[in-house]
């Protein structure tokens, strides 16, 4: 199979996919994901944008108590300030862009494996009675993939 074909087959199979989720109304599944996307990017963001105002006060008074002479401590501080706040808010977004989802993915391991039982009843008819021990290996299978997966990436990238 070369390429070409391959990707042909994949944009086919994603187009399939798409058209069975929204014949069979399990559309709003896509919903859970989104919310918990931008609620855990906002609570990250708030807590960098906290964390990085700590160090800021941290670092003004450290900044405070040395003379530079020519320098004016006012500009260190605003410069520092600058710096502290574009490498943190950056590096977060770079970091959630790396692991968010491999994050939501293991969030959403309850809800995958319902949309997987779901989807097994529709295509083959087969109806499994709810069984906690099963929905808890379920939710463990998917959160130890998401870990396998984002530390693969890391080694990859690294």
């Amino acid at each position: 199979m070369n390429i070409f074909k391959g990707f042909s087959e994949g944009v086919r199979s994603y187009s399939k996919a798409l058209r069975f989720i929204s014949r069979n109304k399990l559309s709003w599944f896509f919903i859970f994901p989104l919310i918990l996307n931008i609620l855990l990017f906002w609570v990250g963001y708030s807590w960098i944008a906290d964390l990085s105002d700590s160090l800021k006060l941290g670092m003004n008074n450290w900044i405070t108590d040395i003379e530079y002479g020519f320098i004016n401590n006012e500009y260190v501080k605003d410069t520092f300030d600058f710096l502290l706040k574009l490498i943190s808010r950056v590096g977060f977004f770079f970091l959630f862009l790396f692991f968010g989802g491999y994050i939501i993915v293991a969030i959403m391991s309850p809800v995958f494996s319902i949309i997987s039982e779901k989807t097994e009843k529709i295509l083959t008819g087969n109806d499994y009675p709810f069984d906690f021990f099963q929905f808890l290996k379920d939710i463990v299978r998917g959160v130890l993939l998401a870990i396998r997966n984002a530390l693969l990436q890391l080694l990859i990238s690294v």
